[in-house]
């Protein structure tokens, strides 16, 4: 069972600010108040290095926070978290050079993440062994990415004065090392996991996220170079070193391919949610939003009608079932309800606000927000035409998505014109076969809508 924390009656209410976004990243000021833990989120913190792979929307960066939330509060084997954001390398590169671009991006973030460790910890690095602080400093200086003044500035506000001198020392006090100065890579990751457990911590948990920015600019490249990434033995052989990518679902064909080295040393694990945790999930940004301790569904609207909605059109992902209470909690914070819906109020808001058409790019498929639409193949040719354009005429509709030509005939005599008294009524019973498996009520249409000049066009959706 998800773990369900207490909203603190004292905290103000949120407002529509819950539901603006729906974007972890946008919610770091509050996030951690209203998370959800995941039930298998103990397990994936055993596991030594993880591949979670999760649909657009189903709360890879919230694990990812609930990750480095959990991980703080252990009372010991704690990890250094370092969150790390993959960027792309640049170039005609080998799979090897891709892997070294790679292990220069991890190392640089490890230090970024050591140098708040040190500057918070200061009397524990203080107390470490000599050769080990020392060598710590010189990566430190060798890798922290950027200006090491404006690195100090910017952890400033989070640390003492005693620990921000001891970071500031660390940055410019005379480098010594026991690394050679051509020490490889992976000697560096191994000095660093040694590092660690000298100043109070267990291992390194590299944390791989928000890999979504690539989707529509170079997914495959992206996919692939992490694929090379993960078949390497520099990381996911090396004692106190733990890899976890949180990957969109589009890169399991690419990061999963037969490897043995693949498998063997990464666990893939879905990221899917049951019911019960979203509607716990619901329930807390709902009591966030609102200014409660809690907030139940029963309490927005009539709760079976509701929960039967959700269920049905909002998936098994957070972010369906939350732009589905969306507009429900907007408009009960506008009319500053003290009641919940009535039956009949909660069925006109869902006509006030259409479920949007959907379309998956990757497997061709429909979906009435996130549920699957069943459509046999001349209606979905129809569909697949009318998504491309928007709006067509009934002559392109039949031309070419169900006949299939490359161009529409005007006129008898033109190549594959057909007489439309002969092509009309096949037409008009598919189009009405069509909003039958689309629309929620066929007579009164309000996706695939008839207008002027005989077409017909494609609304709400996305």
């Amino acid at each position: 069972m998800a773990e369900m924390k207490t909203q603190d009656p004292a905290l103000p209410p949120l407002g529509d600010e819950a539901f603006e976004m729906l974007k972890a990243e946008a919610e770091t000021e509050w996030l951690d108040a209203i998370l959800i833990e995941h039930p298998q989120l103990a397990r994936m913190m055993i596991m030594h290095s993880l591949l979670v792979l999760g649909e657009r929307g189903s709360g890879k960066t919230a694990l990812r926070h609930a990750l480095v939330q959990k991980s703080a509060t252990l009372p010991k084997n704690r990890p250094l978290v370092v969150v790390w954001t993959p960027d792309l390398p640049q170039g005609n590169l080998s799979e090897t050079e891709i892997v070294r671009a790679y292990m220069d991006q991890i190392i640089a973030a490890c230090a970024v993440a050591l140098l708040q460790h040190i500057a918070k910890n200061y009397i524990v690095f203080n107390a470490a062994p000599l050769h080990l602080r020392e060598t710590l400093c010189a990566i430190l200086q060798r890798y922290l990415p950027g200006d090491p003044e404006l690195r100090l500035y910017e952890i400033e506000g989070q640390v003492s004065a005693e620990g921000l001198a001891f970071a500031k020392d660390a940055l410019t006090r005379p480098p010594r090392s026991l690394l050679k100065a051509d020490a490889s890579q992976q000697t560096i990751i191994r000095m660093l996991a040694e590092c660690v457990r000298a100043i109070g911590l267990s291992r390194i948990w590299i944390v791989a996220d928000q890999l979504e920015e690539w989707f529509d600019l170079e997914m495959q490249a992206m996919a692939e170079s992490l694929h090379s990434l993960m078949k390497s033995l520099a990381l996911f052989e090396i004692a106190g070193f733990e890899f976890k990518l949180i990957a969109p679902r589009e890169f399991e064909k690419y990061l999963m391919q037969p490897s043995a080295l693949t498998i063997r040393r990464m666990s893939g694990f879905p990221l899917e949610w049951d019911p019960e945790q979203l509607v716990l999930l619901v329930e807390r940004r709902l009591a966030a939003a609102f200014g409660k301790r809690e907030f139940p569904l029963k309490k927005l609207a009539p709760g079976k009608s509701l929960l039967g909605y959700l269920s049905e059109y909002g998936g098994k992902f957070p972010r369906g079932w939350l732009e589905l209470i969306r507009p429900l909690a907007q408009a009960y914070l506008r009319r500053e309800m003290q009641r919940p819906f009535t039956e009949q109020e909660f069925q006109e808001l869902r006509q006030e606000n259409p479920l949007p058409l959907r379309h998956d790019p990757h497997t061709g498929a429909f979906m009435l927000h996130y549920k699957p639409l069943k459509l046999t193949e001349q209606p979905l040719k129809l569909l697949s035409l009318l998504y491309q354009r928007r709006v067509c005429t009934r002559s392109e509709l039949w031309y070419l998505a169900l006949r299939e030509f490359d161009q529409v005939p005007h006129r008898e005599g033109d190549k594959n014109w057909e007489e439309p008294s002969v092509w009309r009524g096949n037409f008009d019973t598919t189009l009405y076969r069509l909003r039958d498996q689309v629309e929620p009520n066929a007579k009164a249409p309000i996706y695939i809508v008839s207008a002027d000049h005989g077409k017909i066009v494609l609304k709400n959706a996305l």
